[in-house]
């Protein structure tokens, strides 16, 4: 499994050659050879600085946007059962930069989950410099809500240097069922948590090792509030608590490692368990969504 985390701070430089329009450089030049010394002197310097400058911005970007289509292809998971999330389900690229200044998220391209999880979402024309959310949610056409919409992050460093025509393989993408959902409100709620994730949001995930096996101990650092943990017993307390020890306070193997910090703020989140080391990142989380992404062990 590929390390991903949050929303990265890093960003994607790309290098590009500039090249100016030669047509008007050289429509230029007999225009000058007209005038008098005086005002070939005064024309060559002001007509070849104003086409220079003019030709080589205008073509530089307008090239670089319409021309990028790539391909994210690669698995989505259930984040309950750790099986290929159900066939059929719409899976999406999404373009968060917008978002993180104040603005919206752009859908760059979309498909759908098909047989054992396998999607691939061509036709991805940015390289967002806080990364890829990868969205897993209902079709307009369901007749019933299957799961909870999700987003799963891409690092930029990932598709650094990608060109038109690249696949980008091995991705992963979760996805949140109803029935889990449904679940964790009720469990949130029994211990006086928010009880809508839908209204709220979440950012969720798990802690894993470094060969993806849930980790027993690990908790989420830098949350200013709860994080609550799930544990493999739902009818001794609920997901996240027990009658005997109370609210759980670290994560459980059994239970897939699994945490969630409802109507989380941004903020610079990491994760520590015995023995492990782990990155941290930028993130948070929207209303009507989770965002989920793994901690994965250096």
């Amino acid at each position: 499994m590929t390390r991903t985390t949050l929303l990265s701070l890093s960003l994607v430089a790309f290098a590009f050659g500039c090249k100016g329009d030669t047509d008007d450089t050289g429509d230029t030049a007999p225009e000058a050879d007209t005038d008098t010394d005086t005002d070939t002197d005064t024309d060559t310097d002001t007509d070849t600085d104003t086409d220079t400058d003019t030709d080589t911005d205008t073509d530089t970007d307008t090239d670089t946007d319409a021309d990028l289509a790539f391909t994210l292809s690669g698995t989505a998971l259930d984040v309950q059962t750790s099986t290929p999330a159900a066939e059929g389900l719409c899976i999406a690229a999404l373009n968060p930069d917008g978002a993180v200044v104040g603005g919206k998220t752009v859908t760059m391209a979309s498909s759908s989950v098909g047989a054992s999880g396998a999607f691939s979402i061509e036709g991805v024309n940015d390289t967002p410099a806080f990364g890829i959310l990868v969205s897993v949610f209902d079709c307009d056409d369901k007749t019933e809500d299957l799961v909870f919409t999700t987003a799963t992050p891409v690092l930029p460093d990932v598709y650094a240097g990608v060109a038109t025509g690249d696949e980008i393989g091995g991705q992963y993408a979760f996805s949140i069922g109803n029935e889990l959902r449904e679940g964790m409100e009720q469990s949130l709620a029994a211990i006086g948590g928010p009880g809508d994730l839908l209204k709220t949001g979440a950012l969720a995930g798990v802690i894993l090792d470094a060969a993806g096996t849930p980790l027993d101990g690990g908790t989420v650092t830098g949350s200013s509030k709860t994080v609550y943990y799930a544990d493999s017993d739902a009818t001794d307390g609920g997901l996240f608590a027990s009658t005997t020890t109370g609210v759980n306070t670290s994560t459980e193997a059994a239970a897939g490692g699994l945490w969630i910090i409802p109507s989380a703020p941004t903020s610079e989140y990491g994760a520590e368990a015995k023995g492990y080391t782990f990155g941290s990142a930028l993130g948070g989380s929207n209303p009507g969504s989770a965002v989920f992404a793994p901690f994965v062990a250096e």
